[in-house]
């Protein structure tokens, strides 16, 4: 479930049996669409050595979105760190709270990447 701030919400999650996800680090990556982004994403994540526990994306007109599960904080910052330079664009990893994209306590992250 997509990073959620609002005490409403939150609550309205509790209520339906969700909880929050620990023990696991998320990365958010957005950026506009083309072929092949899928796969330069998850190779310079896989060349880094990196884990991907699941992912979760959507391209809606020409951009994208993805969320990736990682075992640990430790491994979002190196696939964010792997991610820089895809496609020629540094990608930025972003503590919850400093991006108006992933506003959350928990560890979502971002990183950008575009054509």
């Amino acid at each position: 479930m997509t990073p959620i701030a609002n005490a409403r919400v939150k609550d309205a999650a509790g209520r339906a049996g969700l909880q929050h996800a620990t023990g696991m680090g998320t990365l958010r990556i957005e950026g506009s669409d083309a072929k092949g982004m899928g796969a330069k994403v998850t190779r310079a994540i896989a060349d880094a050595g990196v884990n991907v526990r699941g992912v979760s994306a959507a391209v809606i007109g020409g951009k994208f979105v993805a969320y990736i599960g990682l075992d640990s904080d430790r491994d979002a910052d190196a696939a964010a760190a792997a991610l820089r330079g895809v496609n020629g664009r540094k990608s930025a990893r972003k503590p919850a709270g400093r991006s108006t994209k992933a506003k959350s306590s928990t560890t979502r992250k971002r990183a950008k990447s575009r054509k």
